[in-house]
């Protein structure tokens, strides 16, 4: 196989490649081609902190939601937000291009396709100051989840 195919893009458009091109587009290639280097221990802890940060927030909101308020780990379908719960936690949009997986989804009021209300996007952020790269990740969800909703809206959760 000639050197050109074997880098076309190997993989869907997802979270990680999104986050990693808004702070440089060539690491964005290279996971988008399924290319990885090895993890700095800076960026380990990072992560470790969004992943602690995330179940805290998580454990706080189903301690005082019923099961049935609270979904998670689902297909992002119009027929689920229809339904109506008022939190989505790592929901997946998935098409032909995409497979993003949203943080968290929250019910807000206010007309869209699906009825008297729509959803904005949550996003879990380890550090006390919001970057440019998190409101712009935010904006990006927001576009992805206008095309489901028919609404397209401004504001988001980190």
């Amino acid at each position: 196989m000639p050197e050109a195919e074997s880098q076309s893009i190997a993989t869907k458009i997802n979270k990680d490649v999104l986050e990693s091109y808004l702070y440089c587009r060539y690491k964005s290639y290279l996971k988008l081609t399924k290319q990885q280097g090895t993890k700095s221990d800076y960026e380990t802890l990072h992560a470790e902190s969004r992943i602690e940060v995330r179940m805290n927030v998580i454990n706080k909101i189903l301690a005082r939601h019923t099961n049935h308020e609270v979904v998670r780990n689902i297909p992002l379908t119009t027929f689920l937000l229809r339904q109506g719960p008022l939190y989505l936690f790592d929901a997946t949009l998935e098409d032909d291009l995409v497979s993003l997986c949203f943080d968290g989804l929250k019910k807000v009021a206010g007309a869209s396709n699906l009825g008297d209300f729509h959803y904005i996007p949550m996003l879990f952020y380890e550090r006390r100051q919001i970057r440019k790269q998190q409101r712009l990740l935010l904006e990006l969800y927001s576009l992805f989840l206008s095309n489901i909703q028919g609404r397209s809206f401004d504001s988001g959760i980190i």
